[in-house]
């Protein structure tokens, strides 16, 4: 009786033949499993930004609707004790006086973008305990690993100058500096309250920070050159120094114009090539205009909403949307078109 070999498994062509489906069912599917992925992460952007929005307007609620500055020292004359950040005042009761007692909420989801390479700046002060794993490229201000600020352990997103400014002082120092004019003030700034603000569903609250370390690369009289987290951005342009807006040194009677969309790439740009150029450069330089793609980057409004723009949507004069006047400013200077 002859038997008949049963055949058990593949030949070596067959396995071939399926391993070549596979691979081109992968290289089409991948493209779409990546573009979903981001996508994901876009909208999860925009629900932190929406978040933060509604963080905010309760704090507006507490404040008699004034926004709080960017950051303040918690000394209230220099940078040696650290700085009070805005995601500090929107979590107050989580941050303790004494630095010692080492209280801090844990990580805030809110304040980190899932697309941001970063993982969301640390605080410009941070000692090890705290942030055992900083950034890459980013370093503690204080060298004496003995200064937290108060903020959140990872920030993605930047405030716009014109609504919550870098108003740092003290009231007594700003009384003290009007004495004595060797003494740095924030006199010429202001809190900004939220009734004054035209068109707030068209003026930017906060934008998303770059995904360069260069970006937050500065100097300054009370912390020296470090990286500085705890700044915010603008996209105006002044009779300042080098045309740069700042409004830490802002002098009552400043011109003050719309940013051009090639001055803030050119901006951004030379940031990226040289952390150096930092110091003089438009703070929109602290900006990324494209972490989602070509799509741009996500923004929360003053209004509460949050939205994706360009960057070129933004400054484009006719729908601009930084501001029309720099609230923060004392003297509530217009920002004008180009001359």
């Amino acid at each position: 009786m002859k038997v008949h070999n049963r055949r058990t498994g593949f030949t070596l062509i067959e396995l071939l033949v399926v391993v070549g489906i596979i691979a081109m069912l992968a290289s089409i599917l991948m493209p779409s499993l990546s573009k979903a992925r981001e996508q994901a992460k876009g909208a999860s952007c925009l629900s932190n930004l929406h978040n933060i929005g509604l963080s905010l307007a309760m704090y507006l609620g507490d404040s008699r609707n004034y926004y709080p500055s960017t950051y303040n020292y918690i000394n209230g004359d220099t940078s040696s004790g650290g700085y009070y950040h805005w995601t500090a005042a929107m979590d107050h009761t989580e941050y303790e006086a004494d630095v010692t007692a080492r209280k801090y909420p844990k990580l805030a989801k809110q304040y980190v973008c899932p697309s941001h390479t970063a993982g969301g700046w640390a605080p410009s002060n941070f000692t090890t305990w705290r942030i055992p794993n900083p950034p890459p490229g980013q370093v503690s201000q204080d060298v004496s690993d003995t200064i937290d600020d108060r903020q959140a352990a990872r920030v993605s997103y930047v405030p716009n100058e014109i609504l919550m400014p870098r108003k740092k002082f003290s009231a007594a120092h700003d009384r003290a500096a009007a004495l004595d004019p060797t003494l740095k003030s924030t006199g010429n700034l202001c809190f900004v309250n939220a009734d004054e603000v035209s068109a707030p569903n068209n003026t930017i609250l906060a934008a998303e920070f770059s995904n360069s370390a260069n970006c937050i690369w500065g100097s300054s009289v009370g912390g020296g050159v470090a990286y500085k987290s705890h700044r915010p951005t603008n996209a105006v342009k002044s009779n300042q120094a080098n045309g740069v807006f700042d409004g830490e040194g802002y002098q009552t009677g400043t011109q003050i114009w719309k940013l051009t969309y090639a001055e803030a790439v050119a901006a951004i740009d030379a940031v990226l090539a040289n952390k150096d150029a930092g110091p003089i450069s438009h703070h929109i330089s602290y900006i990324n205009p494209a972490t989602h793609g070509n799509a741009g980057s996500n923004y929360l409004f003053a209004d509460g909403h949050s939205s994706r723009h360009t960057l070129e949507e933004s400054l484009d004069p006719g729908t601009y949307m930084w501001g029309r006047k720099v609230y923060s400013c004392m003297d509530k200077p217009l920002i004008q078109d180009n001359p």
